[in-house]
């Protein structure tokens, strides 16, 4: 009985989508209602700013008005997007792009793009450069009642000052700069979106999804934003951006003994080894190799090597068709059940769901 209850509510559930669909579809522009409530959107952009920040939530906010008008001849609410900017300009070109600059006006919600960069040393170069956007943050932030800025602009926010002691999150390979530019800063560093206040972070490039969907959910409610997000095939609350992180892409501009260590760690992940060797090995004494490792990883060599065996992990499942049992042993784990729950602690997935998600195909 509930396996049928369940798939009924799953039939109607994707009856109700199909309906709104093609209600949509036959939509040129949605109704407009004078008496409905209008939530205006801001979006910080500027030269250098990334191009799909400044236009996913254009369109994110477009679709929650059509399944709005779709569900009723007279919405109560409608969300409007325009592009805010710092420097006085009537337009910001990107990438061929011409976006038309918005009169200052208020706004419920400020989403700030994210910057374009090539690693964490550009980024902070890049941010340098743009003390307009930083001062009118500053000066500006005030009036809005919702914040939101995802992966690099994490670190724009921050250098504005306006973070203070707060719970945020970035991209993974952002996360040490931003750590080490802003050690007053809680970064929660596995999560995909992080709520503090009036503020939302999130991680990743495709993150202005998750944040325009934030702005949907905390005007328009849940059921709207879970609509939304299934029209755009998105999750509509993220999970853990775990396993995604790729620790090789991690590994440069490292100490000389930290680099001595973590090959050595490399090649013995599959042996008992101690502290007092592994410091032998970089010459150094054991309180020195401690002091290098929690400045530069923030934690000890043991845990870090936990680290490294769960990588090569996701490695050999990713490009392998290895038992785990034979991956476990790889690892240097002869306890399979122990290294599965440790996988699951680090990465969020079992082994075998992420196998599932990023192994081989065919």
């Amino acid at each position: 009985m509930k396996i049928a209850l369940s798939a009924t509510r799953r039939a109607d559930a994707i009856g109700r989508i199909d309906a709104i669909v093609a209600k949509m579809a036959s939509m040129k522009t949605p109704p407009s209602d004078a008496d409905a409530r209008v939530v205006t959107c801001g979006i910080l952009v500027f030269p250098g700013c990334s191009a799909s920040a400044a236009i996913v939530p254009v369109d994110v906010l477009r679709i929650a008005n059509r399944v709005l008008a779709a569900r009723s001849a007279r919405p109560a609410l409608c969300f409007e997007a325009r592009w805010v900017g710092a420097r006085g300009e009537a337009q910001v070109r990107l990438d061929g792009l011409s976006l038309e600059i918005a009169r200052p006006s208020p706004c419920e919600a400020l989403l700030i793009a994210g910057v374009e960069h090539r690693d964490a040393r550009d980024l902070a170069m890049t941010i340098d450069v743009l003390r307009p956007e930083r001062q009118w943050l500053a000066e500006r932030h005030v009036d809005h009642e919702l914040l939101l800025a995802g992966c690099s602009a994490v670190s724009l926010v921050a250098a504005a000052g306006l973070l203070g002691g707060r719970s945020v999150t970035t991209s993974w390979w952002l996360a040490r700069a931003l750590r080490e530019a802003h050690p007053e800063l809680q970064i929660a560093q596995a999560d995909m979106l992080v709520e503090d206040g009036r503020w939302i972070t999130a991680a990743g490039l495709s993150s202005y999804f998750e944040l325009a969907l934030a702005v949907v959910r905390r005007w328009g409610g849940a059921d709207l934003a879970q609509t939304v997000a299934k029209l755009l095939m998105r999750d509509a609350l993220p999970g853990s951006q775990a396993p995604y992180v790729t620790g090789a892409l991690l590994a440069h501009d490292r100490p000389a003994v930290i680099e001595r260590a973590c090959r050595w760690l490399d090649r013995h992940l599959a042996r008992t080894w101690t502290v007092a060797e592994l410091a032998a090995h970089c010459h150094v004494s054991q309180r020195t190799l401690l002091r290098h490792f929690a400045a530069h990883f923030g934690h000890g060599p043991i845990r870090h090597a936990q680290q490294l065996r769960i990588d090569r992990c996701k490695s050999l499942l990713e490009g392998s068709r290895r038992s785990f049992e034979a991956i476990t042993a790889a690892c240097g784990y002869s306890d399979v059940a122990s290294f599965a729950k440790a996988f699951k602690r680090g990465v969020g997935l079992t082994p075998l769901q992420y196998r599932q998600r990023f192994g081989l195909r065919g």
